[in-house]
């Protein structure tokens, strides 16, 4: 019996022992110093703008949901930047109130009460090399205006001294916030905003980028030093199933707590296969039910997107819909069946559609499509 679906970006697919996953651009990258890991091409476009901004003295804001990998995107442009002095990360949002200043800028024995030692401060720590102030979003209003003079100036002035130090610091910013929204509300400053936001990456949440889950979920493992999955179906080839299950599991999840609650998924696999070691050493892969966390075994998630017969799946968030249209308009034969499908053969239509969901104009879309099926004026 066959079963005819259309299927879209986004789609999981699973055929005993083989997993499907349907993503434009995707591919197994080659080995890069920025360390950034997953075969997606929203990965592959961060790659790209971590390598052009990695050796720019200007600062580089980085925005995503919390737990999407900003910290990493931070890390791969310090690597990837050549500078000699460390990588410092600090969070905004765990600094002590009324000390924030310090730890930033630093201070001067006896500036102010309890202030017994030298601190050399943040910025100056992390000279020559990256600072990353992470959550900036949280920084006080009072602050943003020192920090502004420190991004405008590269210099610093402890606490308790007059003479300004200059620093050689390569800033990176990262907040889960909309810092556009913040200074329309009047609680971050607009100068500032605009100091970091001209050069800014997004990382996409993990549910936008499946392709990533599965090489993600390997490379834990084998830091946690434990076996990967692939290792496992090379000793024995008669889990292969089972793994394609897990696998479809990890990749259909909506992940909403990102690469951090992966993280916490293959250390809970690690501790379970080690358990398991120690009790039946011929079988290490644990049944589903001991494999993965409990929110991973059951719910409605388990349900969505499943393709039904002669239709698409449904689109689940924003990102998989600009997926769905940019895949879309790289095939004409695709193309012809969504405009059939989709606006009932009305081309205009359907590029109205396209166009709200890309942030394009429905005219420049429009051409688009006529030029993909080869019309050179269209109507």
């Amino acid at each position: 019996l066959t079963r005819a679906c259309r299927l879209e970006s986004g789609d999981v697919v699973r055929a005993g022992a083989t997993l499907f996953c349907l993503s434009p651009g995707a591919r197994v990258p080659v080995a890069d110093e920025a360390g950034l890991v997953g075969w997606s091409e929203a990965l592959d476009e961060i790659r790209a703008q971590v390598a052009a901004v990695a050796s720019d003295a200007e600062p580089v804001h980085v925005t995503g949901e919390s737990g999407a990998g900003k910290e990493m995107v931070a890390a791969a442009i310090h690597a990837c930047s050549g500078r000699k002095g460390p990588l410092l990360p600090l969070n905004v949002a765990t600094l002590v109130p009324g000390l924030v200043e310090s730890q930033l800028f630093g201070h001067r024995r006896g500036a102010f009460s309890g202030a017994t030692d030298d601190q050399i401060g943040a910025f100056v720590a992390s000279a020559g090399g990256t600072l990353l102030l992470d959550e900036i979003g949280d920084l006080e209003l009072g602050l943003q205006a020192k920090l502004l003079r420190v991004v405008e100036t590269s210099q610093v002035v402890p606490i308790g001294e007059v003479r300004p130090r200059t620093v050689d610091v390569h800033l990176v910013t990262t907040t889960h916030r909309d810092l556009s929204k913040m200074v329309a509300d009047g609680t971050f400053r607009e100068d500032l905003y605009w100091r970091l936001a001209p050069c800014e990456i997004r990382v996409p949440p993990l549910r936008e980028r499946r392709m990533d889950v599965v090489p993600l979920f390997e490379h834990m493992l084998r830091k946690d030093a434990a076996p990967t999955l692939a290792d496992m179906v090379k000793e024995r080839e008669d889990i292969a199933c089972h793994v394609a299950e897990l696998l479809e599991r990890l990749v259909r999840y909506p992940w909403p707590g990102n690469v951090r609650e992966l993280k916490q998924a293959a250390q809970h696999l690690r501790r379970q296969i080690a358990h398991r070691e120690r009790r039946i050493a011929s079988d290490t892969l644990p049944p589903l039910s001991e494999a993965l966390p409990l929110r991973l075994q059951s719910g409605d998630w388990l349900q969505a997107g499943r393709p039904q017969e002669g239709v698409a799946a449904p689109i689940s968030t924003p990102g998989d819909e600009v997926a769905r249209y940019k895949l879309i308009l790289r095939s004409a034969n695709l193309l012809r069946q969504a405009i059939d499908g989709q606006a009932e053969g009305n081309v205009k239509l359907f590029a109205q559609q396209a166009g709200l969901a890309l942030g394009r104009n429905p005219e420049s879309v429009r051409r688009t499509i006529y030029r993909r099926f080869g019309v050179d004026n269209s109507p």
